[in-house]
């Protein structure tokens, strides 16, 4: 079911009379998606909005174009990043009916930082969809024999957490304790190359670009991952919602060095989450369940409250977790799609201009560096 309804249109010019239809479609889509989501442990993804009332431009926005999360059957997709960019994995793997059983067996792993066997596994398995294409998300923690196998064409990477991130959050667990957010940050202050506040703060493109040139060689810096991919493959650098979109210009002359960040592989030029984090405008306010066990790996989460970006006037800003999907009840059953469901959006969009040969004009303007 998820995978029939992975591409939707809804174009008004084509479709004026059953724009409702459509609408109906993508909200049908935001809810299938929610269910997995919420049914893979990761319930703060999904936002609750009962009332439809804090987060407005998410329903504005259902069936004003088309949307489109298939990924075709020739895809070899590799995922790095922090959890921001898992939000962005578990939807295109959601939507495209999941991993297939019979081609997913237990693969042998590879440890990228110390083995700690009671760390969770959270990334590195390749997953092969029913279509027969395969995807991977690697959080900089486990990476499996099959994903350093896979000939991976097309590479999406955004700066993972430091390695001080996962060492406090096993000291945490081991001290039965909360992590302190402060000590995952590096000798700059940063983690994701992002500043290090509450939750990670804002910054500008031209200085995230130079905190990831710092780390391009580390174990899992952007030269260390594009090594991953093929040769003809393309890298796309998918930029945290907590930079804006520098000027064109910018991105040609003053910030041009992102391309040389892993000069290895061609790249796209970056993508920008910050244009649909602001157009569909809401970001996830986390609930924590009641009951934690402060033995394990970070905290237990409910469903997320729904908010407007700058609604908070203490924390206003793009800096939590943007919703997959914006539902009225807990059992996700009514729900429109989220900015993160737009992105993937994006994404998908991106590889099918460049495979087709339009590189001139490659999600958003974009267009490919040879």
């Amino acid at each position: 079911m998820l995978a029939t309804l992975a591409w939707v249109s809804a174009s008004p010019e084509r479709h004026a009379h059953s724009e409702s239809a459509w609408s109906r479609l993508q909200a049908d889509l935001a809810s299938l998606i929610a269910k997995e989501v919420i049914a893979g442990g990761s319930s703060q993804y999904v936002c609750l909005d009962p009332e439809r009332t804090r987060c407005p431009r998410v329903a504005t926005h259902l069936g004003t174009e088309l949307l489109n999360v298939t990924v075709p059957t020739e895809a070899r997709w590799l995922f790095e990043g922090p959890s921001y960019m898992k939000e962005i994995y578990e939807t295109l793997r959601t939507a495209n009916g999941g991993c297939d059983p019979s081609a997913n067996p237990v693969p042998a792993k590879t440890a990228l930082t110390p083995p700690r066997e009671e760390w969770e596994e959270s990334s590195g398995k390749a997953c092969r969809l029913r279509n027969g294409a395969v995807l991977a998300y690697l959080d900089g923690e486990t990476e499996y024999d099959s994903v350093r196998e896979e000939t991976w064409t097309h590479g999406f990477f955004m700066q993972p957490h430091n390695d001080e991130y996962y060492v406090e959050k096993d000291r945490a667990a081991k001290e039965k304790r909360r992590p302190d957010s402060d000590a995952f940050a590096d000798n700059m202050g940063k983690d994701m190359c992002l500043p290090r506040l509450d939750v990670p703060g804002a910054t500008t493109f031209s200085e995230y670009v130079d905190c990831m040139q710092a780390k391009a060689l580390d174990s899992v810096g952007i030269a260390q991952f594009a090594n991953k991919l093929s040769d003809d493959a393309l890298l796309t650098i998918v930029v945290p919602w907590q930079a804006p979109v520098p000027e064109d210009r910018q991105l040609e002359v003053g910030d041009g060095t992102w391309h040389h960040l892993a000069p290895s592989v061609k790249h796209t030029t970056p993508y920008f989450t910050r244009k649909r984090a602001s157009s569909i405008d809401c970001r996830a306010d986390t609930v924590e369940k009641p009951v934690q066990d402060l033995s394990s790996r970070g905290l237990d989460y409910d469903m997320s409250n729904a908010e407007e970006n700058l609604a908070d006037r203490k924390d206003p800003g793009f800096l939590d977790h943007q919703c997959v999907a914006v539902c009225t009840d807990h059992e996700a059953k009514h729900c429109f799609p989220g900015s993160v469901v737009w992105m993937a959006h994006d994404l998908a969009h991106l590889v099918s201009h460049y495979r087709s040969g339009d590189g001139s004009r490659v999600a958003l303007g974009s267009k490919v560096v040879r």
